[in-house]
């Protein structure tokens, strides 16, 4: 008996042997004798994508975003290339300053959960 774990498409299955080598298959194609385990889940990944775009929704169209990259001209660079931590220092200096609302400030803060933007916003 050999037991299988499904791929993140729930389509096919690896198992990984004692001597270190690996073998796939469609799920039809396993035995009913062996085990099938559900595959692990799988991390979220951040959608910097769908946080651009809630920012330029909270901040009220591209001009209200526009204003707020001339405040902070590193701020795109940072979403786009995904250093968080400088994103996250942005965002709270411009709360800080009220170059913000609070109102603008809790919907990104809470555009950031929804797409897994891993920044602390307090």
């Amino acid at each position: 008996m050999v037991t299988w774990t499904t791929d993140p498409s729930g389509k096919s299955a690896s198992t990984t042997y004692v001597n270190g080598s690996t073998e796939s298959r469609l799920l039809s194609a396993i035995p009913a004798i062996d085990t099938i385990l559900p595959c692990p889940p799988q991390p979220l990944q951040p959608n910097p994508i769908g946080f651009q775009n809630a920012i330029k929704t909270a901040l009220g169209g591209i001009l209200g975003a526009n204003a707020l990259m001339v405040s902070y001209p590193a701020f795109m660079p940072a979403l786009q290339q995904g250093i968080w931590a400088d994103l996250q220092a942005l965002i709270i200096d411009a709360n800080t300053t009220a170059k913000i609302t609070a109102a603008q400030y809790s919907a990104i803060k809470a555009a950031a959960t929804a797409n897994n933007i891993p920044i602390v916003l307090p």
